[in-house]
């Protein structure tokens, strides 16, 4: 294994932090496992390998603190690694479908995934377990929370927390819920809109609002996604083209209202900020509050965030509840001092 050739070790591509570890899993095992061991410098350190693949063989560390692991976790994850039956694996994507909850579907991962030796290392000495597969650069971890999608590692490498947090939750929100809140309000409320705000509610468009912000949802998301796989020095020349031309030509055009562009173009904005985490979640509800605002106005926005809400109170994280209220107080709006956060996770 070790003649085995393999790229040297990089930053994070979708974690980047501007202080703190700089250094992102490689896809050789034998590497993560030792910088793992370098990290936590502790014989309760233990590390457990299965072999997965009828065909090609993989191979699977479960890594854990053996104090502070709790043990009907620490079971699940390696009952679920040792019947997990294919012929191959190579993505990612199979072991976190082993190790998911079925509960959350597509939208609500029981499991968190990083690049970060530095979260990753955290995380087990929080007392939860991790996985690592070789050939695949990242870890994951469980049990996990609703909450911990918003955490970042600047937020414990820096004295400038200036809540983080609380604007990753904020853009939630927004890419969740704003274009539907805009449509309902713009559709049953117009009257009450042209009063308040009359030159920005003016309606110029030949479409109606339902059909600017669909289309212009569909156009941001697609360039999002074209941003993310091509050559990042087009990135710049993308930018230029969709600020000087779609737009400007688009409201010229009277093909959408400026007041479209500035609400779809802010809830695209938000949405970066969690699409790592919860990229499918924002898709579905910013649809779903689209249609349900057209419909039935406010109520129509209201249904589906009350139903993602039970949805995620009624899910457990092997075993755990996965969306706690205290967790907000606690780790959202504040944050304490790093010295008692550290010592209060002490078995």
């Amino acid at each position: 294994m070790s003649n085995v050739p393999e790229r040297s070790m990089g930053e994070p591509i979708n974690e980047n932090a501007l202080h703190g570890s700089h250094m992102a899993f490689t896809e050789l095992l034998e590497t993560n496992i030792a910088v793992i061991q370098q990290r936590i410098k502790s014989e309760k350190l233990h590390i457990k390998y299965f072999t997965v693949g009828e065909t090609a063989k993989t191979e699977v560390a479960v890594v854990y603190m053996s104090d502070r692991v709790k043990q009907n976790v620490l079971v699940r994850v390696e009952h679920r690694i040792a019947n997990l039956k294919v012929d191959y694996m190579f993505n990612k994507k199979v072991v976190i479908d082993t190790l998911t909850d079925k509960g959350g579907g597509a939208h609500f991962f029981t499991t968190r995934v990083t690049e970060r030796y530095d979260s990753f290392a955290s995380e087990l000495m929080q007392g939860k377990v991790g996985v690592i597969v070789d050939n695949n650069p990242f870890g994951v971890t469980m049990p996990t929370t609703f909450w911990e999608g918003f955490f970042g590692s600047d937020d414990y490498f820096s004295d400038d927390f200036r809540g983080y947090r609380l604007w990753r939750v904020l853009g939630f929100m927004l890419a969740s819920f704003l274009p539907g809140l805009f449509i309902a309000f713009a559709c049953h409320h117009y009257d009450y809109a042209l009063k308040i705000m009359p030159k920005t509610f003016e309606h110029k468009s030949a479409l109606p609002y339902i059909i600017q912000v669909a289309v212009s949802l569909i156009i941001y998301h697609n360039l999002s996604d074209i941003v993310q796989r091509i050559n990042r020095y087009l990135i710049f020349f993308i930018a230029l083209l969709a600020a000087n031309t779609i737009g400007p030509i688009a409201t010229e055009a009277k093909l959408i209202d400026p007041i479209v562009v500035f609400v779809m173009a802010l809830s695209t904005v938000a949405s970066l900020q969690n699409k790592a985490r919860f990229a499918q979640l924002q898709w579905t509800l910013c649809w779903t509050t689209i249609f349900g605002g057209y419909l039935f106005g406010f109520k129509g926005v209201a249904i589906p965030a009350a139903i993602a809400f039970i949805w995620a109170l009624c899910l457990r994280s092997f075993g755990e509840a996965y969306l706690k209220p205290g967790e907000l107080l606690d780790n959202i709006f504040l944050r304490g001092d790093l010295r008692k956060l550290i010592n209060k996770r002490k078995p």
